[in-house]
């Protein structure tokens, strides 16, 4: 698992040297999960953003997450479900699938 992590923090380190460059695409998100509420944070009106990085293979799968942000209430735990489920077209180097660390934001927000 480190070797695929440093092998993907390379990637990224290399796809934002050539950023813009027409060789190189980031990994799209295809869609957007609603994350649950814990009845603890929604009893308490937690709003917020956890932001996560999540490391896209080349098969569009997520072997990887870090939580650069938290909100607490289990909410951080909800965000990552709901990153597990996001879809993604992968990044690509010359046309070719490649490992890739991409930002995602989960906001919790009440209605």
């Amino acid at each position: 698992m480190l070797r695929e992590m440093i092998q993907a923090l390379s990637g990224y380190v290399d796809f934002n040297r050539h950023k813009g460059e027409p060789g190189y695409k980031p990994a799209m998100p295809l869609n957007y999960p609603r994350p649950n509420y814990t009845t603890e944070a929604w009893q308490h009106h937690v709003q917020g953003i956890v932001k996560l990085a999540v490391l896209v293979d080349e098969r569009c799968k997520i072997p990887s997450m870090l939580t650069l942000s938290s909100l607490g209430y289990a909410l951080d735990e909800e965000a990552r479900y709901a990153a597990k489920q996001v879809k993604f077209a992968p990044a690509t180097k010359d046309g070719n699938p490649i490992l890739y660390w991409q930002p995602i934001e989960v906001e919790f927000k009440l209605r």
